[in-house]
C-alpha cells in the first residue's frame, strides 16, 4: 500500500477499488493487472467528490486519476439532436389541430375533402360518404361541404405552414452541420426565431 492508502484505482475500468477486498478479488482472478494503490487524498479528491463543472474523471499517462474536461458530443450527434427537437415540435403543433378529431375520423378528412371539392363544383356528382353523414347530421347538404372544406383549407393551411417551418429548420440544421456551427445546432429548436 502506497503511504497506508485503503484504495487502489483502476484506470482501464475508471474506479476505485477498496484495498480491503484485494485478496477476494485475487482469489477469484479478478484483481486487475492495471491497478495502482493511490495515496487517501486521491481517492479523496476523485472518489468522494463530484467533479468541477465541465469535467469527468479519467487517468494521466501513469494511470493516476484527474479531473479531464468532457468532450464535446460529435456534430453528426448535435443535428440529430436538433432534428428530434424540430419533429417533436411539429408533431406537438400537428397534435394540437388533430386531437379534436378521433384517428379514425382523420384518416376520411381526404375522402371527405374529395366529395365536398367535386359536389361544390358539380352538385350532381354522387357523395356517398358525405351522404351517409347526413344521415345523422341536421344539416343540408350545402352547409355541411361548406364546413367541411372551410376545414380542409384551415388544415390545409396550417399543416402547410408547419410543414414548411419543419423543412426551413432542418435546412437549418444542415447549414449549421456543414459550417460546423456547434452553436448554431444547439440552438435550433421548433420555437426558435431563426
Amino acid at each position: 500500500m502506497l503511504g497506508g492508502t485503503n484504495f487502489f484505482y483502476n484506470p482501464v475500468s475508471d474506479c476505485f477499488l477498496p484495498s480491503s477486498l484485494r485478496h477476494a478479488y485475487e482469489q477469484a482472478g479478478s484483481w486487475p493487472e492495471s491497478a495502482i494503490p493511490v495515496t487517501d487524498e486521491e481517492w479523496k479528491e476523485y472518489g468522494e467528490s463530484e467533479p468541477p463543472e465541465g469535467m469527468r474523471r479519467g487517468h494521466d499517462e501513469n494511470g493516476r486519476p484527474i479531473w479531464a474536461p468532457i468532450p464535446l458530443p460529435p456534430l453528426d450527434n448535435l443535428a440529430v439532436q436538433a432534428l428530434s427537437r424540430i419533429n417533436s415540435g411539429y408533431q406537438a403543433q400537428m397534435g394540437q389541430i388533430l386531437n379534436d378529431y378521433p384517428q379514425a375520423e382523420t384518416l376520411t378528412f381526404d375522402k371527405q375533402e374529395r366529395e365536398a371539392r367535386q359536389w361544390q363544383s358539380d352538385n350532381s356528382i354522387a357523395t356517398p360518404y358525405i351522404d351517409a353523414m347526413l344521415v345523422e347530421r341536421p344539416l343540408n347538404k350545402a352547409e355541411l361541404v361548406g364546413r367541411i372544406l372551410a376545414k380542409a383549407d384551415a388544415f390545409t393551411l396550417a399543416s402547410g405552414m408547419a410543414t414548411g417551418k419543419r423543412q426551413r429548420l432542418e435546412d437549418e440544421v444542415k447549414a449549421a452541420l456543414e459550417a460546423k456551427g456547434r452553436e448554431a445546432l444547439e440552438a435550433i429548436t421548433w420555437t426558435s426565431l431563426s
